[in-house]
């Protein structure tokens, strides 16, 4: 899917001596959109505050929005964001499952996975290798 994208602006405004910067913002198919390079999450109670900015080369930081989220909506966003790479974290169960592994000693008789210290298998009581 190709999105076309309007290159962003950042329009740095006076206002009585101070200098505030607006959101660097563009167009993405049709919709406004703001980009963001600067999050934060912090547990305060039962809820986690996600802030959402950015971080200008310049040093400049806007800070966007604060959202309050419970451990079923951080849960969910976690997993939103995860379904955008799904190849990776395909390759991480897979890495995952090969350390889990390859840590077993695997018993020749029957098959069952033990513990590297074992030297018999707890389900059948053969000789492990």
């Amino acid at each position: 899917m190709r999105m076309n994208t309007v290159p962003p602006t950042w329009v740095p405004r006076l206002d009585k001596n101070e200098v505030r910067i607006e959101p660097v913002e563009s167009i993405v198919d049709s919709i406004t959109v703001y980009f963001a390079n600067s999050f934060s999450i912090v547990q305060r109670g039962q809820h986690f505050l996600l802030t959402i900015g950015y971080d200008h080369p310049d040093g400049v930081s806007v800070k966007y929005r604060t959202f309050a989220l419970d451990a079923d909506g951080l849960e969910r966003l976690v997993d939103a964001i995860n379904s955008l790479f799904p190849e990776e974290k395909e390759q991480e169960e897979t890495s995952e499952k090969k350390a889990s592994s390859s840590s077993k000693k695997v018993c020749p008789n029957c098959g069952w996975e033990n513990e590297p210290s074992a030297k018999f298998c707890v389900k059948c009581g053969a000789k492990l290798p």
